[in-house]
């Protein structure tokens, strides 16, 4: 886990908005 956590929310969030959408 070297990535910053930043990246994991802005695809986690937007993945998790299209899971919760669909």
């Amino acid at each position: 886990m070297s990535w910053p956590r930043r990246l994991l929310l802005r695809y986690l969030f937007p993945a998790l908005l299209l899971h919760a959408v669909k």
